[in-house]
């Protein structure tokens, strides 16, 4: 069947990773939209406008320029399909037949329609979901509930569309399909859970108040790591809320990541390697001294690494996708480079060796780590001396012919906010292209990583074309963390999707991967 283009709502929507916002310090929209039903086994709870409302909206140009390609069906098929792959499995046990199945309409419908829903902790760590749903096509929704109980046996009651599926090679637990005016509830859960009371009175009270945000979320980290222990790791357990909203032309999210307690972060002065750092940039990021938002930093510790304790700085410039930087500012760098490279000569190389992916070497002089043996790249990670003080600078490749200093507008946009504790600019357009290479070129690195399926190969292959194509169509993203309170961050990003470069690639691939998934 023909995939309509609304729903590219999954993309730029249902898996939003960061907020986005205004350069300067405000009231998250999120605090007090949505709050936490009472019980340490709920995870989550959310609002979602719908990718048919968020695609009729005027104001997302680059969005709705995207939606409009010709490219991006077949691609948006391809993300449906994977997501109901795996939606099919983990609850049937049966994978995806095609775009005709019903899990895949079910799926489609989820991501085009509005919806809110809460996750929690059920008996033995088990994820139990509860969605509420008000479809544009409910015949089709029913319909397709309906096949999916008879294939896997259902009981139904009368009057009103009522059903319920017993998950297979899942003691105890159902499917439970029931209509409430135009809306339909689902849940997966144990029979009688005291969990979907509590959705229940959610609903009620959420689905009558008024729509001012596209998505609104609001996750408890550490109710999450009940079901899955290493999420999110190794943050300190916090709750994080979510508002996405419009913003002139493209999006806007204001996030809040409050701590359990106070965090004793204090900001230094930036000690930014302007010497190094220069244009043509196209992404740049500063961040300082998080270790107190981190319960751990053994593995940058173990190789010698002072990553967490440090102001680090990350740039990229346009040329090639390779041209990478990272900074850290160190008080004795030969010392430094030589313990860096013992470490980690010592952890990585036997493990290299086994996946033929090079080897790790000090240079003649003991002044860098090398990794050599690697096609296309020559990872190193340098002791310098500057004007600014010494740092250790790791590059992809030798730094390219400088052509200017850091642009004021980029320097004035972080260095003078006492509380930044991290900041990130980015060209999206050129961001998308670059990852999107490195994305393809890690195979490469790793002999036995490689995938010689050929439905795969079509198909990254379309998907790179997609990403390529509409990666034009995007422009700045800029994200900055601001502590705002001693138990409380807030991150503001301004973009046109919502997401930087990185994060809609990795996405993209990762849905594409879904369709892979094999039946249980």
């Amino acid at each position: 069947m023909k995939l309509s283009k609304l729903t590219i709502g999954v993309v730029f929507s249902i898996l939003l990773i960061a907020g986005c916002g205004e350069a300067s310090k405000e009231k998250s929209q999120a605090q007090g939209k949505i709050a936490l039903s009472p019980g340490q086994d709920l995870m989550a709870e959310y609002y979602f406008v719908g990718g048919i409302r968020l695609i009729a909206e005027t104001n997302l140009q680059s969005l709705r320029s995207i939606a409009g390609d010709r490219s991006t069906p077949p691609v948006m098929a391809q993300f449906v399909s994977g997501l109901g792959n795996l939606f099919k499995i983990r609850l049937l046990g049966a994978a995806l037949t095609g775009t005709n199945d019903p899990a895949f309409l079910v799926t489609q419908s989820l991501l085009n329609d509005e919806q809110m829903g809460q996750f929690g902790v059920g008996p033995n760590n088990s994820l139990n979901a509860f969605i509420a749903t008000r479809p544009s096509n409910p015949t089709l929704l029913r319909a397709a509930f309906q096949q999916l109980a008879e294939k896997f046996g259902a009981t139904s009651a009368t009057g009103s569309f009522n059903l319920s599926i017993k998950l297979p090679n899942q003691q105890n637990r159902l499917l439970q399909v029931e209509q409430k005016a135009d809306w339909l509830l689902l849940s997966v859960s144990e029979p009688n859970s005291p969990q979907k009371a509590r959705f229940e009175q959610f609903f009620k009270a959420r689905s009558a108040s008024a729509i001012t945000n596209y998505l609104d979320l609001q996750l408890d980290i550490a109710a999450v790591r009940k079901w899955d222990a290493d999420f999110l790791a190794p943050l300190k357990p916090a709750t994080l809320e979510l508002a996405m909203s419009r913003k002139s032309s493209g999006v806007r999210t204001l996030g809040r990541l409050r701590f359990a307690g106070d965090v004793n972060w204090k900001s230094q002065p930036w000690k930014v390697p302007i010497s190094i750092i220069t244009d043509p940039l196209i992404t740049f990021t500063a961040l300082r001294e998080v270790k107190p938002f981190f319960t751990s930093s053994k593995w940058f510790d173990d190789i010698g690494l002072p990553v967490f304790e440090k102001q680090v700085f990350l740039w990229a410039q346009g040329e090639v996708p390779f041209q990478l930087g990272v900074a850290i500012p160190v008080s004795n760098g030969k010392k430094q480079i030589e313990k860096v490279g013992k470490e980690s000569i010592a952890k990585f190389n036997p493990e290299l060796k086994k996946a033929n992916s090079g080897q790790l070497a000090m240079s003649p002089d003991s002044a860098a780590v090398i990794w050599n043996g690697l096609p296309y790249i020559l990872p190193n990670l340098i002791a310098t001396n500057t004007t600014e003080g010494e740092f250790l600078v790791a590059r992809l490749f030798p730094p390219p012919v400088a052509s200017g200093p850091i642009p004021k507008e980029l320097w004035d946009q972080f260095y003078p906010k006492k509380d930044l504790v991290l900041y990130d600019w980015e060209l999206s357009s050129e961001r998308v292209g670059h990852w999107t290479v490195l994305h393809s070129l890690i195979p490469l690195l790793n002999s036995n990583g490689s995938n010689n399926d050929p439905r795969v190969a079509r198909r990254n292959s379309r998907l790179e074309k997609w990403l390529t194509t509409t990666a034009p169509l995007l422009g700045n993203t800029i994200t900055e963390v601001i502590q705002t309170e001693a138990d409380d961050l807030q991150v503001l990003r301004r973009s046109d999707l919502g997401f930087t470069g990185f994060e809609l690639v990795r996405l993209a691939f990762y849905l594409d991967h879904l369709n892979d998934l094999p039946a249980k």
